[in-house]
């Protein structure tokens, strides 16, 4: 793919592809590992490769020229990853599917910006309620 033309997507082990463009200032990172710092399991339940070296993870994006951004579960080991690498941390609100609510970590290598003028700092924290149009032979669970 040739230079500035579109994203690439990758199948392939993040620490063999992320070294080969952190002195890329236009390479940006957005990295969503599976979620088991802290001692969190979610991860492990739902992928099957899902041990992650997060000391290493960090290690190598603390160095990245280009825009890093890392989404993780709100767990102490990540906040403490983050702070010791110099990253910026916002909480961001987030329900499960059971409706449950809990907080993930947006964590940048730049700082967040502020809000803009009539800009609501809470935007995030009331997502938009979508409705799903039916027909009217349509049941609940989508058979007729």
């Amino acid at each position: 793919m040739p230079h500035g033309t579109g994203i690439e997507f990758l199948h392939k082990d993040a620490f063999d592809v992320i070294p080969k463009f952190l002195r890329n200032k236009s390479a940006a990172f957005f990295v969503d590992p599976p979620y088991t710092a802290g001692g969190k399991s979610a991860g492990k339940r739902l992928y099957l490769h899902s041990t992650v070296d997060h000391q290493m993870l960090f290690d190598l994006l603390e160095n990245a020229a280009g825009e890093v951004m890392l989404t993780y579960d709100d767990a102490e080991e990540v906040r403490n990853l983050a702070a010791a690498h110099g990253f910026f941390i916002k909480s961001i609100p987030m329900k499960t599917t059971h409706h449950t609510r809990m907080y993930e970590l947006a964590i940048t290598n730049r700082p967040f910006a502020a809000p803009s003028a009539g800009e609501s700092p809470r935007l995030l924290e009331r997502p938009p309620r979508y409705r799903i149009k039916r027909t009217p032979a349509q049941k609940r669970n989508g058979k007729k």
